[in-house]
C-alpha cells in the first residue's frame, strides 16, 4: 500500500510536471524587436524594422527611407541638423515615439496628428515658431518642448488629457496656463524660465507628484500649493522666494523641499509638521534664526541651513531624532546646545566655517552612527593639508635616509 502511494504521487508529480511544459510551450513568443542603426541597415528589408536611432550622424534632411519602414514603432534622430519633418511621416501608422530634439526644425507638419499611436513626442531644442494641433493624440504620455522657441505652451497641448509627462524649462514663460485639463499630469519641469509666481491654478492639478521649478525669478508662492496632496518633490533652488506659505504643511506626500538659494529670512514651524518629509534644503538664503519651538519629528533625515547668517541653533532641534544628516556650515553660531545626543541616527555632522568657542564633545563623541564631523570649510583643510605637506618636505632627513639616497 505504501509502494503504491509513492508511486501514484510520483506519477502525478510528473504529470503536472509535463502539463507545465506543454502550457509554458503553447504560449505565443513575443517577437524581439528589430533595431536599425543606419539607412543602409534598412533599405533591403525596411519592413523589418521596428526601432530605428540615428543620433549624431550629421543629417542635413529626414531620411526619406524611413518613411518605407511601415511597422517602425521608435524613430530617435537627436543631435543632427534637420530642418523639416515630411508630411507622409503619417504613413508610420504604429509609431509610438518621435524623438527629434536638438536639431533646426522651425515648424512640425500637421500630419503629425495622425499619429494616433503616439506615446512619446520630444522636440526639445529646436527652434520652433509654430506647433500643429495634436489634440487627437489620445495616447501621448509624454511631450518634451523644453529650449524651443514657442512663444506660450500651445492650447493643444493643455487639452491632452493623458499627458503625465510635461517639460517645458528654458523657454522664457513669464506666466504658467491652467493646467486642469491635464488630469494625469504628474511630473512638470518648468526650470530656467521667467516666471514670478506659480498660479494659484495649480492648486487644481491634484495628480502632481514632481515639480521642477528651479532657476525662475519666483518671488511669491500661492497659499494653493497646500492642496497638492499627492505631490512628493519641488525644487525652487534659485529663486527669489522670502516666505514660505504655513499651507505647505498641508501637502501630505511631500518628500523632498529644496528651497536652496532663495531670499528667505524666516522658517515657519510647520515645516516640521509634514508627514513625510525627509529632506528639506534651505542652503543659501537669509535665515537669522530657526523657530524656537521646533516640534517632535522622526521623519526628517536631511537638513540643509547652510550658507545663512544662524547665529544659535535651537536645543528643540535634536526633536529631530530621526535626523540622519546636518548642515550648519557657514554660519554665525558659536556654540550647540546640549541634548545633540538625542540624534541617534546623525551620520553626519558639518559645522564648518563658524565662529565655534565651545561644543558638547562627550555627547558628540557617544553618538554611535556619527560618521563624519567637519568643523572647518574646505579651504581651512586644503590649507592644513598644504602646510603639513610643506612641513614634512622641509624636515631636515634622518642619517639613515640620506645614507640610504646616496646608496651607501
Amino acid at each position: 500500500m505504501k509502494y503504491s502511494l509513492i508511486a501514484l504521487l510520483l506519477m502525478f508529480g510528473i504529470s503536472t510536471s509535463s502539463y507545465s511544459q506543454d502550457e509554458k510551450s503553447s504560449k505565443p513568443v513575443k517577437p524581439r524587436k528589430k533595431n536599425a542603426r543606419s539607412i543602409e541597415d534598412i533599405k533591403a528589408n525596411p519592413e523589418e524594422y521596428n526601432i530605428i536611432n540615428l543620433s549624431r550622424k550629421k543629417l542635413q534632411s529626414f531620411p526619406t527611407e524611413i518613411l518605407q519602414c511601415v511597422n517602425l514603432e521608435e524613430i530617435t534622430l537627436s543631435n543632427n541638423d534637420i530642418t523639416t519633418i515630411p508630411q507622409e511621416i503619417s504613413n508610420l501608422t504604429k509609431l509610438k515615439k518621435l524623438i527629434i530634439d536638438r536639431n533646426k526644425i522651425s515648424s512640425l507638419p500637421a500630419s503629425i496628428a495622425k499619429l494616433s499611436q503616439l506615446e512619446v513626442l520630444d522636440v526639445a531644442g529646436n527652434p520652433l515658431t509654430s506647433f500643429p494641433d495634436i489634440q487627437s493624440l489620445k495616447k501621448l504620455r509624454k511631450v518634451y518642448l523644453s529650449e524651443t522657441t514657442l512663444s506660450n505652451i500651445p492650447a493643444s497641448v493643455l487639452q491632452l488629457d493623458s499627458v503625465f509627462d510635461l517639460q517645458i524649462a528654458k523657454m522664457n514663460l513669464k506666466e504658467l496656463p491652467d493646467f486642469s485639463k491635464m488630469p494625469m499630469l504628474t511630473s512638470l519641469n518648468i526650470d530656467e524660465n521667467a516666471l514670478t509666481t506659480l498660479p494659484a491654478s495649480i492648486g487644481k492639478s491634484q495628480s502632481l507628484q514632481s515639480i521642477s521649478a528651479s532657476k525662475n525669478s519666483i518671488i511669491t508662492l500661492p497659499k494653493e500649493i497646500g492642496q497638492l496632496k499627492n505631490l512628493t518633490s519641488i525644487s525652487l533652488s534659485g529663486n527669489k522666494i522670502n516666505s514660505i506659505p504655513s499651507e505647505i504643511q498641508n501637502m501630505e506626500s511631500l518628500e523632498l523641499l529644496d528651497l536652496s538659494n532663495n531670499q528667505i529670512t524666516q522658517l515657519p514651524k510647520e515645516v516640521f509638521n509634514m508627514k513625510k518629509l525627509s529632506t528639506l534644503q534651505l542652503s543659501g538664503n537669509a535665515i537669522k534664526q530657526l523657530p524656537s519651538d521646533i516640534p517632535a519629528n522622526t521623519v526628517l533625515q536631511v537638513l540643509d541651513v547652510s550658507n545663512n547668517g544662524i547665529s544659535q541653533c535651537p536645543a528643540s532641534l535634536w526633536k529631530c531624532t530621526g535626523l540622519t544628516k546636518l548642515h550648519f556650515d557657514n554660519n554665525a553660531i558659536t556654540s550647540l546646545p546640549a541634548g545633540i545626543g538625542a540624534l541617534i541616527n546623525l551620520t553626519n555632522l558639518d559645522i564648518g566655517n563658524n565662529p565655534l568657542e565651545s561644543l558638547p564633545i562627550k555627547e558628540i563623541s557617544s553618538m554611535p552612527m556619527l560618521r563624519q564631523i567637519i568643523f572647518m570649510n574646505k579651504k581651512e583643510i586644503d590649507a592644513k593639508r598644504n602646510e603639513a605637506r610643506k612641513q614634512k618636505n622641509e624636515a631636515p632627513k634622518k642619517p639613515e635616509q640620506l645614507e640610504k639616497k646616496d646608496g651607501k
